[in-house]
C-alpha cells in the first residue's frame, strides 16, 4: 500500500508515467485506481489464433508531438488489446481500424466498434499519463515509427505539461 500511495502521490503532484503494452494487459486488478484513473481503460482480451495479427493504425490526433511525425493511416503487427469500453477524458492519439484485423478468440468477437483506442494520455492531477497497448513483440520496438512515438511520450512525460494543473 506505501507504493501505490507513492506512485499516486508522484503522478498527482507532477510526476510522469508512460504504460506499455503489459502494464494494463490485467483483466482484473486488486487496486481499482490503477485501470480507472490511471489507465482509464480496463482490458478484457486480446485474439487468439491467430495472436498476432497485422492491423492499420490510425492517428487520432495529428498535431500532437507524440504522434505527428506518423502518416495518418500505418500498419503494424502485434497481439491487439481490447478494452471494456474506451478510455474516458483522454486524448486519443492512436485507434485500431477493426476492419483490418480478426478481433477474435475462437469465434467470441472481442472488437469494441468503431471507437477502438490504442494509444493515449492525459493529465493525473499536475501529472502526465502515456499509454500504448502495442509492445508484445520485439518488432514493435525496432519499428522507427513505434519507437518514436514512445520516445516523445517519454519527452512529453519528463516534461511539466501547462494543460495539466
Amino acid at each position: 500500500s506505501e507504493q501505490r500511495t507513492a506512485l499516486k502521490d508522484y503522478l498527482e503532484n507532477g510526476g510522469g508515467f508512460v504504460g506499455i503494452h503489459g502494464s494494463g494487459g490485467d483483466p482484473s486488478y486488486d487496486w481499482a485506481w490503477y485501470p480507472q484513473s490511471l489507465l482509464r481503460a480496463q482490458f478484457t482480451a486480446h485474439p487468439l489464433f491467430p495472436q498476432f495479427q497485422q492491423a492499420t493504425l490510425e492517428v487520432e490526433s495529428p498535431q500532437d508531438a507524440i504522434v505527428s511525425h506518423l502518416p495518418q493511416r500505418f500498419d503494424m503487427t502485434d497481439e491487439w488489446y481490447s478494452f471494456s469500453a474506451p478510455p474516458q477524458d483522454v486524448e486519443v492519439l492512436l485507434s485500431l481500424d477493426e476492419k483490418t484485423y480478426s478481433p477474435k478468440v475462437l469465434t467470441q468477437d472481442i472488437g469494441m466498434g468503431a471507437e477502438h483506442p490504442i494509444a493515449w494520455k492525459h493529465c493525473q492531477g499536475k501529472g502526465r499519463v502515456f499509454y500504448g497497448a502495442p509492445g508484445h513483440v520485439a518488432s514493435t520496438y525496432s519499428d522507427p515509427r513505434y519507437a518514436r512515438v514512445l520516445e516523445q511520450a517519454t519527452r512529453w512525460a519528463m516534461q511539466p505539461d501547462p494543460a495539466c494543473h
